[in-house]
């Protein structure tokens, strides 16, 4: 939240090359206070040593296959997270430069998207338990997704653009404790760290097709065009919950499992 806005003030003020610096220096900060607070993990000495990596990611990428709602969630988050990595990455600096002449604007809808999602993530916090599942999911990345797209492609004010990018943040905030409540649920004890890592591994692997997607949209259609192909993108595949019975899982009391 505040690293948008800060980072695009001091690019106004003093360049992009030294807010590299300060970049650079937070991150040797960073890795220092790991060294130095966080204390190495040691294994008891009757602990059985870990699988193989392969192994264990063969063995959650199985899991997954066989459970119809977590390969949804796969499949769909994967396909959103390449948009949403075109929209982040090029999309967003593009737009501020040519439509916004501005890093400060790049800033302020960063920080404002930021603000937006923890705003709805506590909201939810306070009244997702009374709320159905699928409907809230459905309807929260229905709503967060594609509209932003097709009101950026209008070409609208700043303020505008920061309005609607906070309010339809919000209902994204939904989206992420849906989903690890219903991760949690499915998936046994014991299994959880092979099987969350290949849902890691499977949702986050498209994600750098869609900056070399949106470069190549850009160059070919121009900057609207490519927002609202975006945009119907994100809408067919947040049409899924709607579509795929698996989805109406997300309600069902989780099947018995016993720790693997």
């Amino acid at each position: 939240m505040a690293g948008g806005p800060i980072a695009g003030i001091l690019i106004a003020v003093v360049g992009a090359s030294q807010v590299l610096l300060v970049d650079a220096a937070t991150f040797a900060l960073s890795a220092a206070l790991l060294t130095l607070l966080v204390p190495r993990a040691v294994r008891a000495a009757d602990e059985p040593a870990p699988a193989r990596y392969l192994a264990q990611l063969r063995e959650g990428f199985a899991f997954i296959r066989h459970d119809p709602l977590i390969r949804a969630i796969v499949v769909m988050v994967l396909f959103t997270n390449m948009l949403d990595g075109a929209f982040s990455t090029v999309i967003l600096p593009v737009y501020a430069d040519r439509v916004l002449d501005s890093a400060v604007a790049l800033g302020l809808m960063v920080g404002v998207f930021g603000v937006g999602a923890m705003t709805g993530a506590i909201v939810y916090g306070a009244i997702g338990p009374r709320l159905p599942r699928y409907v809230t999911y459905a309807v929260a990345f229905l709503v967060a997704g594609a509209p932003r797209l097709f009101i950026l492609a209008a070409f609208p004010v700043l303020p505008v653009v920061l309005v609607s990018l906070g309010l339809f943040a919000v209902a994204a905030g939904a989206i992420n404790p849906i989903l690890s409540n219903v991760e949690y649920e499915r998936v046994p004890v014991g299994m959880r760290g092979r099987v969350f890592g290949a849902i890691t591994a499977g949702v986050f692997c498209a994600i750098p097709l869609g900056g070399l997607l949106a470069g190549d949209l850009l160059e070919l259609v121009g900057l609207r065009t490519t927002l609202l192909y975006l945009g119907v993108g994100y809408l067919l595949a947040t049409l899924s919950p709607f579509i795929v019975p698996a989805w109406r899982q997300m309600d069902a009391t989780p099947p018995a499992r016993v720790s693997a």
